[in-house]
C-alpha cells in the first residue's frame, strides 16, 4: 500500500501524455518516504462515458484517489498528500489553462482487516540490486 488510481476523462488523451503523467505521480507519491516504493501501485484508467457539468464535450476532469493503510501520523500524511495533489496540479496547469477541467483528490483509508495481499516486490527488488551491483563489480 498504498495504491494511487488516477481516472481521466479519456478527452484529456490528446493533449497529454498519460504515461508520463502516471509515471510522475508514481514518484512523487514515493518522493517523502512516507508511502514505500514497494508498496506503492499507480495505475490510470481512462474513463470513456461521462458527462460533465452542462455536457460540453470540451469538459474534462483527471481525479486521484490514493488508497492507504492507517498507521500512519495524520499530520504527515496530510503533508505528503498535500504535496502530491499540488504536483498533479503543476502537472495538469498548461491543460486546465487551456480546457474547462476539474482536478480532485480523494483519501481512503483501508480496512486493514479486510485487505487480502501477497507482495514478492521487496524479494525481487532486492535481487536486481543485487544484480546491478554485482555488474558493476
Amino acid at each position: 500500500m498504498p495504491h494511487l488510481w488516477i481516472e481521466y476523462s479519456a478527452n484529456v488523451e490528446s493533449s497529454l501524455d498519460v504515461d508520463e503523467f502516471v509515471r510522475h505521480m508514481h514518484q512523487e507519491a514515493a518522493a517523502d518516504g512516507v508511502f514505500p516504493l514497494a508498496g506503492l501501485r499507480t495505475r490510470a484508467v481512462p474513463v470513456a462515458n461521462y458527462v460533465i457539468a452542462d455536457g460540453h464535450p470540451d469538459n474534462a476532469f483527471v481525479h486521484l484517489t490514493l488508497r492507504v493503510l492507517p498507521g500512519r501520523d495524520p499530520g504527515t500524511q496530510k503533508a505528503s498528500t498535500d504535496r502530491i495533489f499540488a504536483a498533479a496540479l503543476e502537472r495538469l496547469k498548461p491543460l486546465s489553462d487551456r480546457l474547462p477541467m476539474a482536478v480532485s483528490m480523494h483519501v481512503e483509508t483501508i480496512e486493514p482487516d479486510l485487505g487480502y495481499r501477497l507482495s514478492t516486490y521487496r524479494t525481487h527488488m532486492a535481487a536486481r540490486a543485487r544484480d546491478r551491483l554485482a555488474g558493476e563489480a
